[in-house]
């Protein structure tokens, strides 16, 4: 009788087709959810979500930390914390997205006050003067761009390349962080640190190009963006590398510096590479 009721509680997985208690949430065998699927509109989308970037409760937890705890994400990472939050790519691929989709959607052509300047792009060897297919291509784009089509799929292949080169510059963000900082002796630490920041970075920049697109108060929005990166910047490097205000100022002051000069060069590098490729 006993064998009865108890055959009578069993149930059969759909993935791996072995009978279990019905009364367990999971499988026991495969790990599958006990429960009856029903495909809703919301079921599929959250599925989708979840299979791309393995999004669940976890999403608003880590960018309400992410966000309004600077360098928590990064310390508790750190400590092995990771199961509660997003991991530092998922987080840098969502936000990412997210802003160069916006980008390029609202991308607009550039607008000349004047006629351009035709350059001359000269290289001489001795007596003789040497034009080489690289010079000539360049400047063949280049006076190209007064066309309004040419514009506009010369910005659409800058952000295209733009997006995929600003996931080289993490390395070197880093490697700057661990010159100033080493107190933190893994680069690996700092590597972390910079994927979370920039993350903040990108979320910022998406905010400003919304407001921007509304034309009103551009030097303000500006102007408090900028504002709002260096606060941003200086609450996350105190908070995660625990030094005390000035030595805190003057290493991010010199961070600001040797990563502008060298973002000022990889962007010049990403505009000559999207001018030859459009």
């Amino acid at each position: 009788m006993s064998q009865m009721s108890q055959n009578n509680t069993l149930t059969k997985c759909p993935n791996c087709e072995k009978q279990f208690d019905s009364g367990f949430a999971y499988c026991p065998w495969c790990g599958q959810e006990n429960k009856e699927l029903k495909f809703s509109a919301r079921f599929v989308l959250h599925r989708f979500l979840s299979t791309v970037f393995n999004i669940d409760s976890r999403m608003l937890t880590t960018f309400r930390v992410l966000l309004f705890k600077p360098a928590f994400l990064s310390l508790e990472y750190l400590k092995g914390k990771r199961t509660k939050y997003l991991s530092p790519i998922q987080i840098y691929l969502i936000v990412s997205l997210i802003y160069f989709l916006f980008v390029s959607l609202t991308t607009t052509p550039m607008r000349y006050k004047s006629e351009p300047k035709k350059v001359t792009v000269e290289q001489t060897t001795g007596k003789e003067t040497v034009w080489t297919t690289f010079e000539e291509d360049l400047l063949k784009k280049s006076e190209q761009l007064e066309k309004k089509d040419e514009n506009l799929a010369f910005l659409q292949k800058f952000d295209t390349n733009l997006s995929k080169g600003m996931f080289l510059m993490l390395p070197i963000m880093a490697f700057l962080f661990f010159i100033l900082f080493r107190n933190k002796s893994y680069y690996y630490e700092h590597l972390i640190f910079a994927i979370h920041l920039q993350s903040v970075y990108f979320i910022l920049l998406t905010i400003n190009k919304l407001f921007m697109e509304f034309k009103t108060a551009t030097h303000f929005i500006q102007g408090l963006t900028v504002a709002i990166f260096l606060v941003i910047t200086y609450l996350w490097i105190r908070k995660f590398y625990k030094r005390n205000v000035w030595a805190t100022l003057w290493r991010m002051i010199l961070f600001i510096v040797m990563y502008s000069v060298v973002l000022a060069v990889f962007l010049a590098g990403i505009a000559v590479v999207s001018l030859l490729m459009y």
